[in-house]
């Protein structure tokens, strides 16, 4: 809303000519917007490719655990079947909780993109560790060791452009 100089009636801001003394106020100073810088900055067009590829791996991932542990459930080792363990009952939670991670990152629910922010983070640390342990490992398994290394390297890129893919995708809200 303007107002008019001569008399001090509110106008929107369209107004060419108050409506009330006729005054011209085209050249009354008119408030600027503020710009939502959550809505306003493009990123590159293949990170929502990216994103949702990786959700639908998350649920993917998840419902491939799931069914391992059902798989593994009915094998039978020297004659006796496996069957459900506290280990299976483990397994079909982490298997579910992905699927559910993965299902949460493709509604873009804030909350399931904090938990695997979380963990993902956690997924780095750990594998800084693990890079540490591998590379002394080195030393006794040789190029085993080195095989090891790499795979810490690509755990570690993994969870950090998880985390990266997270942040560019918060900034702003899908093209559709």
């Amino acid at each position: 809303m303007i107002k008019c100089p001569s008399c001090q009636a509110s106008l929107p801001d369209w107004t060419q000519k108050c409506q009330f003394c006729q005054t011209d106020v085209a050249k009354v100073a008119r408030p600027i917007a503020a710009t939502n810088s959550k809505t306003q900055r493009s990123v590159a067009s293949w990170i929502w490719g990216a994103y949702y590829s990786l959700a639908v791996f998350y649920v993917v991932s998840g419902g491939y655990d799931v069914a391992m542990v059902f798989v593994n459930a009915n094998r039978v080792i020297l004659g006796e079947k496996l069957g459900f363990g506290f280990w299976s009952y483990i397994g079909l939670a982490i298997g579910g909780l992905t699927s559910l991670l993965g299902i949460g990152l493709l509604l873009r629910l804030e909350l399931a993109r904090a938990i695997v922010n979380f963990f993902c983070g956690l997924q780095i640390l750990f594998g800084l560790l693990g890079l540490a342990g591998s590379v002394l490992g080195t030393m006794f398994a040789g190029a085993l060791g080195l095989v090891m290394v790499f795979m810490q390297i690509v755990q570690i890129a993994a969870a950090a452009f998880m985390i990266y893919v997270i942040g560019e995708t918060e900034r702003v809200g899908p093209s559709i």
